[in-house]
């Protein structure tokens, strides 16, 4: 199989390459299939992964820059489309419609000219919003409701991709993920384990809100089953864990991964996260993006999904335990210099 990867360095990008050249590295995972030429499509300024296979290729380019794009996916019979935006600037928030659905259609149609055979998109739970309303974990026939613009970009990408099926053009699939864990995690998540182990984070509600995690590695072995399961085509997945964690579980397999005290969290009321929702979506609305509120305004919500449909049809099948995930996810950071220093 000939791959060409968007989206590396970042987080599950650089984790992809990384486990191409090296193999998982235990022995529960499954098998990869073989790659013999793999191109990286790398934003200008960036680095490519350090650790990759031998025969790799870059090409520097923006998802957008139509050259660039074409020249990567030369001679690729798959293309992972990893690249997008998740938390843009203050004031950057039309860059996620231009790059999570601009940038898909340009890699996209490159693909089609190109003559690739199939097409995966890493989406986002946010196309669906969050689960609470319906009381159960999401299914794949539960149809769309969008979480504020990213979700509603990335909703328009996976449309891109069902078009392209629909008319033949290309076999596509979609990926839904969801909070991503593990090895060459953001700066955001390092400064959430930084709070855990001064002992103050903030809850919202109790913290048995339920939450779908998903382990990198899982995701990683995802994409290679979407990639080559031949009747994927077509289709969407979710991929998580084997099941949803309440919130304050999350907390804690933290903290011990860190070998700290289990923290007790600043509780604010889960009214205060829905209201921070609201803000979000008037902000967004204005044209003007808040991390912090937009973050908040999901923390008391039920995110959570279902694995049964990748079970049953990809051969999907998560192995690293939450705890174990998180302890892996610590001893990244401090191979990396990072310290946590306990609270008082």
């Amino acid at each position: 199989m000939k791959l060409c990867v968007t989206g590396a360095p970042g987080w599950l990008g650089s984790r992809l390459v990384e486990v191409l050249a090296e193999g998982f590295g235990d022995p529960r995972a499954p098998e990869l299939p073989s790659v013999e030429a793999l191109t990286l499509l790398v934003q200008p300024g960036l680095e490519p992964p350090a650790v990759r296979p031998a025969h790799t290729r870059v090409v520097y380019g923006d998802v957008r820059d139509a050259r660039a794009v074409q020249k990567a996916v030369e001679g690729a019979d798959v293309v992972l489309h990893l690249a997008a935006i998740i938390h843009p600037t203050w004031r950057g928030i039309d860059e996620l419609m231009d790059i999570n659905t601009g940038g898909t259609r340009t890699v996209l149609e490159a693909a089609i000219a190109a003559g690739c055979k199939r097409f995966v998109l890493m989406s986002s739970n946010s196309v669906a919003g969050t689960s609470t309303e319906l009381g159960r974990p999401f299914r794949e026939d539960d149809g769309v409701a969008p979480y504020m613009a990213y979700g509603r970009s990335k909703a328009a990408a996976e449309d891109l991709v069902a078009q392209a099926v629909a008319a033949g053009r290309i076999e596509g699939v979609s990926l839904r993920g969801c909070w991503y864990y593990g090895p060459h995690q953001a700066a955001r998540q390092t400064r959430f384990f930084g709070m855990i182990a001064r002992g103050n984070p903030v809850m919202f509600g109790e913290g048995q809100n339920l939450r779908s995690l998903t382990y990198v590695d899982h995701l990683v072995s995802a994409l290679m089953l979407a990639a080559t399961v031949p009747e994927a085509n077509g289709r969407t997945y979710w991929i998580a864990d084997a099941r949803p964690y309440p919130t304050v579980h999350i907390y804690d397999a933290i903290a011990d991964a860190l070998g700290v005290p289990r923290p007790r969290p600043r509780k604010l009321p889960a009214l205060v996260s829905r209201l921070c929702a609201v803000a979000d979506g008037v902000l967004q609305r204005v044209g003007v993006y808040w991390t912090e509120v937009h973050v908040a305004g999901e923390m008391a919500e039920d995110i959570a999904c279902t694995i049964d449909k990748a079970r049953d049809e990809l051969g999907y099948e998560p192995w690293v335990s939450l705890e174990e995930g998180m302890s892996r996810s610590v001893a990244w950071c401090r191979a990396q210099g990072h310290t946590f220093p306990r609270g008082e």
